[in-house]
């Protein structure tokens, strides 16, 4: 079974939802593409992947969403920074720290340059790179990064860093989308994993239960090989 996703699913999602997978179906093999959210589509559009999972704030031609689910841009900083003990931050707030950013055109960079061309601002980038080095460099307590809760999972459940809500509508637009190739049926297996990963998705987005959309009615399971 051919999969695909954005990065931010990588730290924790992504291998726990393989990892309940091959429990549930040990015949299975799963190759994993993970790309920016272009790639993602791309790699659905022609068929080279069965699944995929990615951020987005609008429909893309060509493919059919399976589920989805809210999954708000937050701002995250160590526990001991300035920041951690408020409980939301404007975008003048966040601009006015050093940001620590992923390259190229992440929905966080869109979400973020939109945002900032509205109130008619701008924002300093601090550091850039993959998200395990921009997580490390949160960590060590002078940079504010922008991200899901789901991406920083692990350290948010550590306490070594906090997620703090940014109040204006881009940020809290953005969704999961679980997603297909259009006019794609799945086969057995790859719709098994849809099944869980659907289920998966609910309250990934938010501190408590979210709602999830389901966009097809499951198939019948039949164990196999991908």
């Amino acid at each position: 079974l051919h999969l695909a996703c954005t990065e931010g699913f990588t730290t924790a999602f992504m291998p726990q939802l393989m990892g309940r997978f091959r429990a549930q179906w040990p015949g299975t093999r799963l190759f994993l593409r993970v790309g920016d959210a272009q790639q993602v589509d791309q790699w659905l559009q022609r068929g080279e992947v069965e699944v995929g999972l990615r951020f987005a704030t609008r429909p893309v031609e060509g493919l059919r969403v399976v589920a989805s689910a809210p999954s708000p841009i937050v701002a995250v900083c160590a526990d001991r920074h300035p920041l951690a003990g408020r409980s939301a931050l404007s975008v003048a707030d966040l601009v006015a720290q050093p940001l620590a950013l992923p390259e190229g055109s992440s929905t966080v960079r869109q979400v973020l340059d939109n945002a900032c061309a509205l109130a008619g601002t701008r924002y300093e980038v601090a550091c850039t790179g993959n998200l395990p080095s921009l997580i490390s460099l949160v960590e060590q307590g002078g940079l504010v990064m922008l991200g899901s809760r789901m991406s920083v999972m692990r350290a948010l459940e550590s306490g070594a860093l906090v997620a703090l809500p940014v109040a204006a509508p881009a940020f809290e637009q953005r969704r999961v989308q679980l997603l297909v190739g259009d006019g794609r049926a799945p086969g057995g297996v790859a719709q098994a994993f849809l099944d869980l990963a659907a289920a998966a998705l609910t309250g990934i987005g938010v501190p408590g239960p979210a709602k999830v959309r389901p966009a097809g009615t499951p198939g019948p399971r039949r164990r196999g090989r991908a």
